[in-house]
Protein backbone atom coordinates (compact mmCIF):
# COMPACT_ATOMS: atom_id res chain seq x y z
CA UNK A 1 0.00 0.00 0.00
CA UNK A 2 2.26 2.06 1.08
CA UNK A 3 4.80 1.59 -2.38
CA UNK A 4 1.94 2.23 -4.62
CA UNK A 5 1.08 5.38 -2.81
CA UNK A 6 4.97 6.72 -2.96
CA UNK A 7 4.78 5.47 -6.54
CA UNK A 8 1.82 7.81 -7.06
CA UNK A 9 3.56 10.96 -5.34
CA UNK A 10 6.77 10.37 -8.31
CA UNK A 11 4.25 10.19 -10.77
CA UNK A 12 2.36 13.31 -9.54
CA UNK A 13 5.64 14.92 -9.65
CA UNK A 14 6.61 14.00 -13.14
CA UNK A 15 3.16 15.37 -14.44
CA UNK A 16 3.68 18.20 -12.76
CA UNK A 17 7.14 19.04 -13.98
CA UNK A 18 5.78 18.85 -17.83
CA UNK A 19 2.46 21.00 -16.89
CA UNK A 20 4.65 23.84 -16.54
CA UNK A 21 4.04 26.49 -19.14
CA UNK A 22 7.70 27.48 -19.34
CA UNK A 23 8.89 24.10 -20.63
CA UNK A 24 5.91 23.57 -23.01
CA UNK A 25 7.20 27.38 -24.53
CA UNK A 26 10.72 26.50 -24.47
CA UNK A 27 10.16 23.06 -26.01
CA UNK A 28 7.54 25.12 -28.53
CA UNK A 29 10.56 27.28 -29.69
CA UNK A 30 12.83 24.45 -29.88
CA UNK A 31 10.59 22.80 -32.02
CA UNK A 32 9.85 25.78 -33.78
CA UNK A 33 13.56 26.78 -34.58
CA UNK A 34 13.42 23.07 -36.07
CA UNK A 35 10.76 24.15 -38.46
CA UNK A 36 7.98 21.59 -36.92
CA UNK A 37 5.57 24.11 -37.03
CA UNK A 38 2.95 21.43 -35.98
CA UNK A 39 4.54 20.54 -32.84
CA UNK A 40 5.45 23.95 -31.65
CA UNK A 41 1.62 24.72 -32.21
CA UNK A 42 0.80 22.10 -29.88
CA UNK A 43 3.28 22.97 -27.46
CA UNK A 44 2.95 26.66 -27.46
CA UNK A 45 -0.37 26.25 -27.18
CA UNK A 46 -0.11 24.01 -24.29
CA UNK A 47 1.63 26.61 -22.60
CA UNK A 48 -0.94 29.61 -23.56
CA UNK A 49 -3.58 27.30 -21.66
CA UNK A 50 -1.43 26.81 -18.65
CA UNK A 51 -0.41 30.80 -18.62
CA UNK A 52 -3.18 32.61 -20.56
CA UNK A 53 -2.45 36.13 -19.00
CA UNK A 54 0.94 35.55 -21.01
CA UNK A 55 0.82 38.33 -23.89
CA UNK A 56 4.57 36.95 -25.17
CA UNK A 57 3.59 33.51 -25.27
CA UNK A 58 0.03 34.40 -26.87
CA UNK A 59 2.15 36.38 -29.90
CA UNK A 60 4.25 33.41 -30.52
CA UNK A 61 1.18 31.23 -31.10
CA UNK A 62 -0.70 33.54 -33.60
CA UNK A 63 2.67 34.33 -36.08
CA UNK A 64 3.02 30.57 -35.51
CA UNK A 65 -0.68 29.98 -37.04
CA UNK A 66 0.10 32.67 -39.29
CA UNK A 67 3.05 30.41 -40.96
CA UNK A 68 0.84 27.27 -40.81
CA UNK A 69 -2.00 29.56 -43.19
CA UNK A 70 -4.49 29.16 -40.20
CA UNK A 71 -5.06 32.96 -40.22
CA UNK A 72 -8.40 32.68 -38.98
CA UNK A 73 -7.14 31.22 -35.59
CA UNK A 74 -4.42 33.27 -35.90
CA UNK A 75 -6.28 36.30 -35.86
CA UNK A 76 -8.23 35.14 -32.69
CA UNK A 77 -5.65 35.38 -30.67
CA UNK A 78 -4.37 38.99 -31.96
CA UNK A 79 -7.47 40.02 -31.57
CA UNK A 80 -8.05 38.68 -27.50
CA UNK A 81 -4.91 40.43 -27.35
CA UNK A 82 -6.10 43.69 -28.45
CA UNK A 83 -9.56 43.70 -26.42
CA UNK A 84 -8.88 41.86 -23.10
CA UNK A 85 -4.79 42.01 -22.61
CA UNK A 86 -3.21 45.12 -24.54
CA UNK A 87 -4.83 47.64 -26.55
CA UNK A 88 -1.71 49.33 -26.97
CA UNK A 89 -0.19 46.56 -28.81
CA UNK A 90 0.10 47.91 -32.30
CA UNK A 91 1.57 45.38 -33.45
CA UNK A 92 -1.39 43.11 -33.96
CA UNK A 93 -2.97 45.70 -36.33
CA UNK A 94 -0.11 45.08 -38.97
CA UNK A 95 -0.35 40.89 -38.20
CA UNK A 96 -4.01 41.47 -38.41
CA UNK A 97 -4.18 43.05 -41.90
CA UNK A 98 -1.50 40.52 -43.13
CA UNK A 99 -3.58 37.63 -42.07
CA UNK A 100 -6.74 39.16 -43.83
CA UNK A 101 -4.49 40.12 -47.18
CA UNK A 102 -4.20 36.18 -47.10
CA UNK A 103 -7.76 35.45 -46.63
CA UNK A 104 -8.98 37.57 -49.25
CA UNK A 105 -10.71 39.84 -47.28
CA UNK A 106 -8.97 43.07 -48.65
CA UNK A 107 -11.52 45.46 -47.14
CA UNK A 108 -10.92 44.10 -43.58
CA UNK A 109 -7.03 43.98 -44.15
CA UNK A 110 -6.80 47.53 -45.56
CA UNK A 111 -8.25 48.84 -42.41
CA UNK A 112 -6.19 47.41 -40.28
CA UNK A 113 -3.18 48.25 -41.85
CA UNK A 114 -4.11 52.39 -42.34
CA UNK A 115 -4.82 51.65 -38.27
CA UNK A 116 -1.27 50.84 -38.03
CA UNK A 117 -0.43 53.31 -40.16
CA UNK A 118 -2.18 55.92 -37.83
CA UNK A 119 -0.87 54.67 -34.42
CA UNK A 120 2.95 53.32 -35.68
CA UNK A 121 3.77 55.45 -38.64
CA UNK A 122 7.65 54.67 -37.25
CA UNK A 123 6.63 51.23 -35.75
CA UNK A 124 8.86 47.85 -36.47
CA UNK A 125 6.94 47.18 -39.51
CA UNK A 126 6.06 50.29 -41.19
CA UNK A 127 7.84 49.21 -44.33
CA UNK A 128 6.29 45.98 -44.28
CA UNK A 129 2.89 48.15 -43.71
CA UNK A 130 3.74 50.43 -46.35
CA UNK A 131 3.85 47.84 -49.10
CA UNK A 132 1.10 45.92 -47.79
CA UNK A 133 -1.12 49.58 -47.98
CA UNK A 134 0.49 49.80 -51.69
CA UNK A 135 -0.74 46.91 -52.62
CA UNK A 136 -3.98 46.88 -51.32
CA UNK A 137 -4.42 50.30 -53.34
CA UNK A 138 -2.99 48.93 -56.51
CA UNK A 139 -4.99 45.74 -56.91
CA UNK A 140 -8.21 46.63 -55.13
CA UNK A 141 -8.28 49.99 -54.75
CA UNK A 142 -9.73 49.59 -51.42
CA UNK A 143 -12.54 52.79 -49.96
CA UNK A 144 -13.47 53.21 -46.35
CA UNK A 145 -17.16 53.10 -47.80
CA UNK A 146 -17.13 49.91 -49.42
CA UNK A 147 -18.60 46.80 -47.38
CA UNK A 148 -19.19 44.11 -49.83
CA UNK A 149 -22.38 42.23 -48.31
CA UNK A 150 -22.49 38.12 -47.83
CA UNK A 151 -25.25 37.41 -50.93
CA UNK A 152 -22.31 38.94 -52.99
CA UNK A 153 -19.78 36.19 -52.23
CA UNK A 154 -22.81 33.81 -52.66
CA UNK A 155 -23.08 34.68 -55.82
CA UNK A 156 -19.33 35.55 -57.12
CA UNK A 157 -19.42 31.60 -55.76
CA UNK A 158 -22.40 30.64 -57.66
CA UNK A 159 -21.23 32.58 -60.95
CA UNK A 160 -17.62 31.01 -60.72
CA UNK A 161 -19.39 27.26 -60.43
CA UNK A 162 -21.27 28.11 -63.59
CA UNK A 163 -17.65 29.29 -65.41
CA UNK A 164 -15.97 26.00 -64.59
CA UNK A 165 -18.84 24.23 -65.48
CA UNK A 166 -19.15 25.82 -68.95
CA UNK A 167 -22.02 27.36 -68.39
CA UNK A 168 -20.49 30.34 -70.07
CA UNK A 169 -23.61 32.47 -70.79
CA UNK A 170 -25.24 31.80 -67.06
CA UNK A 171 -21.95 33.13 -65.62
CA UNK A 172 -22.08 36.38 -67.78
CA UNK A 173 -25.84 36.82 -67.05
CA UNK A 174 -25.12 36.37 -62.90
CA UNK A 175 -21.58 38.45 -63.41
CA UNK A 176 -23.53 41.46 -65.18
CA UNK A 177 -25.63 41.67 -62.49
CA UNK A 178 -22.93 41.86 -59.88
CA UNK A 179 -21.08 44.57 -61.61
CA UNK A 180 -24.48 46.26 -61.94
CA UNK A 181 -24.51 46.58 -58.17
CA UNK A 182 -21.07 46.65 -57.50
CA UNK A 183 -19.14 48.45 -60.33
CA UNK A 184 -16.01 48.08 -58.72
CA UNK A 185 -15.91 44.12 -57.59
CA UNK A 186 -13.00 43.40 -60.13
CA UNK A 187 -13.21 39.90 -59.02
CA UNK A 188 -16.48 39.42 -61.06
CA UNK A 189 -15.45 41.87 -64.19
CA UNK A 190 -12.02 39.50 -64.92
CA UNK A 191 -14.68 36.25 -64.43
CA UNK A 192 -16.87 37.82 -66.99
CA UNK A 193 -13.37 38.47 -69.30
CA UNK A 194 -12.80 34.87 -68.67
CA UNK A 195 -16.54 34.03 -69.35
CA UNK A 196 -15.98 35.75 -73.03
CA UNK A 197 -12.92 33.94 -73.64
CA UNK A 198 -13.71 30.44 -73.18
CA UNK A 199 -17.32 31.13 -75.37
CA UNK A 200 -14.38 31.86 -78.29
CA UNK A 201 -15.53 35.73 -78.07
CA UNK A 202 -11.98 37.24 -77.61
CA UNK A 203 -12.46 40.93 -78.18
CA UNK A 204 -15.11 41.05 -75.94
CA UNK A 205 -12.78 39.26 -73.31
CA UNK A 206 -10.32 41.92 -74.04
CA UNK A 207 -12.54 45.08 -74.10
CA UNK A 208 -13.62 43.69 -70.42
CA UNK A 209 -9.74 43.64 -69.39
CA UNK A 210 -9.10 47.19 -70.68
CA UNK A 211 -12.05 48.65 -69.03
CA UNK A 212 -10.65 47.21 -65.32
CA UNK A 213 -7.14 48.10 -66.58
CA UNK A 214 -8.63 51.80 -66.82
CA UNK A 215 -10.59 51.49 -63.62
CA UNK A 216 -7.55 49.77 -61.88
CA UNK A 217 -4.31 49.81 -63.11
CA UNK A 218 -2.15 47.07 -61.50
CA UNK A 219 -5.20 44.89 -61.15
CA UNK A 220 -2.59 41.42 -61.56
CA UNK A 221 -5.34 38.93 -62.20
CA UNK A 222 -6.28 40.89 -64.71
CA UNK A 223 -3.15 41.96 -65.94
CA UNK A 224 -2.19 38.04 -66.10
CA UNK A 225 -5.44 37.10 -68.35
CA UNK A 226 -4.44 39.98 -71.05
CA UNK A 227 -1.07 38.04 -71.39
CA UNK A 228 -2.81 34.49 -71.78
CA UNK A 229 -5.53 36.34 -74.21
CA UNK A 230 -2.12 38.07 -76.19
CA UNK A 231 0.08 34.27 -75.74
CA UNK A 232 -3.41 32.37 -77.66
CA UNK A 233 -3.66 35.47 -80.18
CA UNK A 234 0.34 35.52 -80.91
CA UNK A 235 0.38 38.90 -80.08
CA UNK A 236 4.36 38.76 -79.60
CA UNK A 237 4.77 42.51 -79.08
CA UNK A 238 1.99 42.72 -76.30
CA UNK A 239 3.29 39.07 -74.69
CA UNK A 240 6.85 40.30 -74.38
CA UNK A 241 6.04 43.99 -72.98
CA UNK A 242 3.44 42.09 -70.24
CA UNK A 243 6.27 39.84 -69.44
CA UNK A 244 8.56 42.34 -68.83
CA UNK A 245 6.13 44.20 -66.94
CA UNK A 246 5.16 41.50 -64.65
CA UNK A 247 8.64 39.77 -64.14
CA UNK A 248 9.42 42.38 -61.31
CA UNK A 249 6.24 42.30 -59.87
CA UNK A 250 6.24 39.73 -56.19
CA UNK A 251 3.08 39.99 -54.74
CA UNK A 252 1.95 39.56 -51.07
CA UNK A 253 -0.82 37.32 -51.43
CA UNK A 254 0.15 33.41 -52.19
CA UNK A 255 -3.04 33.96 -54.50
CA UNK A 256 -1.47 36.10 -56.82
CA UNK A 257 2.16 34.90 -56.73
CA UNK A 258 0.61 31.41 -57.93
CA UNK A 259 -1.91 32.93 -60.74
CA UNK A 260 1.74 35.26 -61.36
CA UNK A 261 3.68 31.66 -61.69
CA UNK A 262 0.98 30.04 -63.50
CA UNK A 263 0.57 32.65 -66.39
CA UNK A 264 4.03 32.24 -67.21
CA UNK A 265 4.66 28.71 -67.27
CA UNK A 266 1.40 28.75 -69.77
CA UNK A 267 2.94 30.63 -71.84
CA UNK A 268 6.31 29.04 -71.45
CA UNK A 269 8.12 31.57 -69.64
CA UNK A 270 9.73 28.63 -67.20
CA UNK A 271 12.27 30.43 -65.49
CA UNK A 272 10.13 33.56 -64.62
CA UNK A 273 7.38 30.83 -63.35
CA UNK A 274 9.47 28.97 -61.50
CA UNK A 275 10.78 32.42 -59.29
CA UNK A 276 7.12 32.94 -58.49
CA UNK A 277 5.98 29.12 -57.60
CA UNK A 278 8.83 27.79 -56.03
CA UNK A 279 9.11 30.28 -53.16
CA UNK A 280 5.80 28.99 -52.78
CA UNK A 281 6.19 25.69 -52.40
CA UNK A 282 9.30 26.24 -49.88
CA UNK A 283 6.75 27.80 -47.89
CA UNK A 284 5.00 25.28 -47.27
CA UNK A 285 2.03 25.72 -49.66
CA UNK A 286 -0.32 23.65 -50.28
CA UNK A 287 -1.30 23.70 -54.08
CA UNK A 288 -3.63 22.03 -56.40
CA UNK A 289 -2.21 19.39 -59.20
CA UNK A 290 -2.21 22.53 -61.82
CA UNK A 291 0.26 24.52 -59.16
CA UNK A 292 2.41 21.76 -59.16
CA UNK A 293 1.85 20.65 -62.71
CA UNK A 294 3.80 23.87 -63.60
CA UNK A 295 5.98 24.45 -60.67
CA UNK A 296 7.10 20.52 -62.37
CA UNK A 297 7.69 21.94 -65.67
CA UNK A 298 9.07 25.09 -64.79
CA UNK A 299 11.86 23.24 -62.95
CA UNK A 300 11.88 20.58 -65.42
CA UNK A 301 12.49 23.20 -68.55
CA UNK A 302 15.23 25.09 -66.24
CA UNK A 303 17.29 22.19 -65.73
CA UNK A 304 15.74 21.16 -62.64
CA UNK A 305 15.37 17.60 -63.67
CA UNK A 306 15.46 15.74 -60.03
CA UNK A 307 13.09 18.63 -58.45
CA UNK A 308 10.73 18.11 -60.98
CA UNK A 309 10.56 14.32 -60.66
CA UNK A 310 9.90 15.00 -57.13
CA UNK A 311 7.04 17.44 -57.73
CA UNK A 312 5.35 15.23 -60.20
CA UNK A 313 5.04 12.63 -57.85
CA UNK A 314 3.02 15.45 -55.88
CA UNK A 315 0.94 16.00 -59.11
CA UNK A 316 -0.35 12.22 -59.97
CA UNK A 317 -1.02 12.15 -55.98
CA UNK A 318 -3.65 14.37 -56.47
CA UNK A 319 -4.56 13.80 -60.60
CA UNK A 320 -3.78 10.37 -61.54
CA UNK A 321 -4.94 11.00 -65.08
CA UNK A 322 -1.82 13.44 -65.75
CA UNK A 323 0.09 10.01 -65.66
CA UNK A 324 2.37 10.67 -69.42
CA UNK A 325 1.71 14.15 -69.81
CA UNK A 326 4.90 14.33 -67.72
CA UNK A 327 7.36 17.24 -68.75
CA UNK A 328 9.87 14.96 -69.75
CA UNK A 329 7.71 13.04 -72.59
CA UNK A 330 6.54 17.19 -73.76
CA UNK A 331 9.25 17.23 -75.40
CA UNK A 332 8.90 14.08 -77.55
CA UNK A 333 6.49 15.13 -80.19
CA UNK A 334 6.19 11.22 -80.93
CA UNK A 335 5.96 9.50 -77.59
CA UNK A 336 2.00 8.26 -77.87
CA UNK A 337 1.17 8.23 -74.38
CA UNK A 338 1.11 12.29 -74.70
CA UNK A 339 -1.54 12.19 -77.82
CA UNK A 340 -4.71 12.19 -75.63
CA UNK A 341 -3.01 15.71 -73.65
CA UNK A 342 -1.94 16.70 -77.37
CA UNK A 343 -5.50 16.18 -78.89
CA UNK A 344 -7.06 18.47 -75.44
CA UNK A 345 -4.21 21.52 -76.70
CA UNK A 346 -6.04 20.70 -80.33
CA UNK A 347 -9.35 21.39 -79.02
CA UNK A 348 -8.57 23.74 -76.95
CA UNK A 349 -7.02 25.49 -80.35
CA UNK A 350 -10.28 25.37 -82.03
CA UNK A 351 -12.27 26.79 -78.99
CA UNK A 352 -10.03 30.16 -78.48
CA UNK A 353 -9.31 30.50 -82.50
CA UNK A 354 -5.46 29.53 -81.97
CA UNK A 355 -4.77 29.48 -85.47
CA UNK A 356 -0.86 30.38 -85.07
CA UNK A 357 -0.21 27.43 -82.55
CA UNK A 358 -1.96 24.97 -85.05
CA UNK A 359 0.37 25.44 -87.87
CA UNK A 360 3.18 23.91 -86.59
CA UNK A 361 2.49 20.68 -87.30
CA UNK A 362 6.21 19.44 -86.11
CA UNK A 363 4.33 18.86 -82.42
CA UNK A 364 1.58 16.61 -83.47
CA UNK A 365 3.29 13.59 -85.45
CA UNK A 366 0.32 10.75 -85.83
CA UNK A 367 -2.31 10.61 -88.48
CA UNK A 368 -5.03 11.38 -85.81
CA UNK A 369 -3.71 14.40 -84.52
CA UNK A 370 -2.70 15.56 -88.29
CA UNK A 371 -6.72 14.92 -89.06
CA UNK A 372 -7.33 17.19 -86.02
CA UNK A 373 -5.84 19.83 -87.32
CA UNK A 374 -7.24 19.63 -90.76
CA UNK A 375 -10.22 19.45 -88.91
CA UNK A 376 -9.93 22.17 -86.97
CA UNK A 377 -8.77 24.31 -89.33
CA UNK A 378 -10.77 24.04 -91.58
CA UNK A 379 -13.92 25.06 -89.36
CA UNK A 380 -11.74 27.95 -88.45
CA UNK A 381 -11.63 29.23 -92.12
CA UNK A 382 -15.27 28.34 -92.59
CA UNK A 383 -14.95 25.65 -94.73
CA UNK A 384 -16.45 22.14 -94.89
CA UNK A 385 -14.34 19.80 -93.10
CA UNK A 386 -13.86 16.30 -95.05
CA UNK A 387 -12.86 13.13 -94.36
CA UNK A 388 -12.98 13.51 -90.30
CA UNK A 389 -16.11 12.45 -88.98
CA UNK A 390 -14.25 10.57 -85.73
CA UNK A 391 -12.44 13.93 -84.87
CA UNK A 392 -15.65 16.12 -84.91
CA UNK A 393 -17.44 13.30 -82.74
CA UNK A 394 -14.85 13.33 -80.57
CA UNK A 395 -14.60 17.19 -80.71
CA UNK A 396 -18.50 16.75 -79.67
CA UNK A 397 -18.37 14.59 -76.70
CA UNK A 398 -15.99 17.02 -75.28
CA UNK A 399 -18.00 19.68 -75.84
CA UNK A 400 -20.77 17.46 -73.90
CA UNK A 401 -18.50 17.28 -70.84
CA UNK A 402 -17.49 20.24 -70.68
CA UNK A 403 -21.07 21.98 -70.99
CA UNK A 404 -22.07 19.30 -68.41
CA UNK A 405 -19.65 19.02 -65.07
CA UNK A 406 -17.45 21.41 -63.12
CA UNK A 407 -14.42 19.08 -63.98
CA UNK A 408 -14.32 19.07 -68.39
CA UNK A 409 -10.73 19.25 -68.45
CA UNK A 410 -9.94 15.95 -66.42
CA UNK A 411 -13.04 14.46 -68.23
CA UNK A 412 -11.88 15.56 -72.19
CA UNK A 413 -8.76 14.36 -71.31
CA UNK A 414 -10.16 11.00 -69.63
CA UNK A 415 -12.26 11.02 -72.94
CA UNK A 416 -9.69 11.39 -75.39
CA UNK A 417 -7.37 8.40 -73.95
CA UNK A 418 -11.07 6.42 -74.21
CA UNK A 419 -11.59 7.69 -78.10
CA UNK A 420 -7.83 7.07 -79.26
CA UNK A 421 -8.51 2.86 -78.11
CA UNK A 422 -11.75 3.41 -79.62
CA UNK A 423 -10.76 4.56 -82.81
CA UNK A 424 -7.61 2.11 -83.51
CA UNK A 425 -10.16 -1.03 -82.44
CA UNK A 426 -12.61 1.08 -85.45
CA UNK A 427 -15.65 1.17 -83.15
CA UNK A 428 -18.62 3.14 -84.70
CA UNK A 429 -18.83 6.44 -82.76
CA UNK A 430 -22.76 7.31 -82.46
CA UNK A 431 -24.59 9.16 -79.66
CA UNK A 432 -22.74 12.02 -78.37
CA UNK A 433 -24.85 12.40 -75.26
CA UNK A 434 -23.97 8.30 -74.37
CA UNK A 435 -20.46 8.39 -74.62
CA UNK A 436 -19.84 11.71 -72.80
CA UNK A 437 -22.86 10.46 -70.14
CA UNK A 438 -20.81 7.38 -69.89
CA UNK A 439 -17.14 8.58 -69.45
CA UNK A 440 -18.45 10.80 -66.69
CA UNK A 441 -20.13 8.06 -64.86
CA UNK A 442 -16.76 5.72 -65.07
CA UNK A 443 -14.29 9.04 -64.61
CA UNK A 444 -16.59 10.31 -61.46
CA UNK A 445 -16.24 5.93 -60.10
CA UNK A 446 -12.28 6.11 -60.53
CA UNK A 447 -12.69 9.41 -58.47
CA UNK A 448 -14.18 7.21 -55.64
CA UNK A 449 -17.27 9.55 -55.44
CA UNK A 450 -20.83 8.04 -55.72
CA UNK A 451 -22.87 8.56 -58.51
CA UNK A 452 -25.87 6.17 -59.88
CA UNK A 453 -26.52 5.18 -63.31
CA UNK A 454 -29.94 6.66 -63.56
CA UNK A 455 -28.71 10.18 -61.84
CA UNK A 456 -26.12 10.08 -65.05
CA UNK A 457 -28.69 9.25 -67.52
CA UNK A 458 -31.18 11.92 -66.09
CA UNK A 459 -28.30 14.31 -66.38
CA UNK A 460 -27.19 13.66 -69.86
CA UNK A 461 -30.54 12.89 -71.13
CA UNK A 462 -30.50 9.24 -72.23
CA UNK A 463 -32.15 6.17 -71.05
CA UNK A 464 -30.54 3.65 -68.64
CA UNK A 465 -30.48 1.12 -70.70
CA UNK A 466 -28.83 3.08 -73.53
CA UNK A 467 -26.02 4.49 -70.58
CA UNK A 468 -25.52 0.88 -69.42
CA UNK A 469 -24.56 -0.07 -72.68
CA UNK A 470 -22.58 2.18 -73.84
CA UNK A 471 -20.35 2.04 -69.66
CA UNK A 472 -20.03 -2.02 -71.37
CA UNK A 473 -18.22 -0.18 -74.32
CA UNK A 474 -16.00 2.06 -72.50
CA UNK A 475 -14.97 -0.47 -69.70
CA UNK A 476 -13.27 -2.54 -72.02
CA UNK A 477 -11.39 0.48 -73.20
CA UNK A 478 -10.07 1.68 -69.82
CA UNK A 479 -7.49 -0.88 -69.58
Amino acid sequence: MGNRKRKRDGDSKIVRFFQDSESFYRMGLKAYRKKDLRLASKLVKRAVELEPDNEEMMHRLASIYTELGEYERSNELLTYILHHMNQDSVECYYFLANNYAHLGLFQKAYEYALLYHEKAPKGIFAEENNELLDMLEMDVQVEDSIEYPENLIEKQEKARFFLENGQFRQAISLLDEIIADYPEFWSAHNNKALAHFYSGEVDLAKRVIFRILHKNPGNLHALCNLLVFSYYEGDDIQVHSLVNMLKGVYPILFEHQYKLGATFALIGYYRFAFQKLYPLYRKGFEGDDTFYYWLSYSAYFIGQQNLAKKIWKKVLEINPLKDGAEPWNAQNGSNRDNIPERLLSIYYAMKMNQRKKLMVEQQFETNLEKTAIQYVLAVLNGEKPSGSSAVQFAFHVADCLMEQTMEGELLALYWFQLFIKAYEEDIKFRNVKAWASAVHYLWTKKMGRKITQADCAKRFDISDSTLSKYIQVAKKLDV
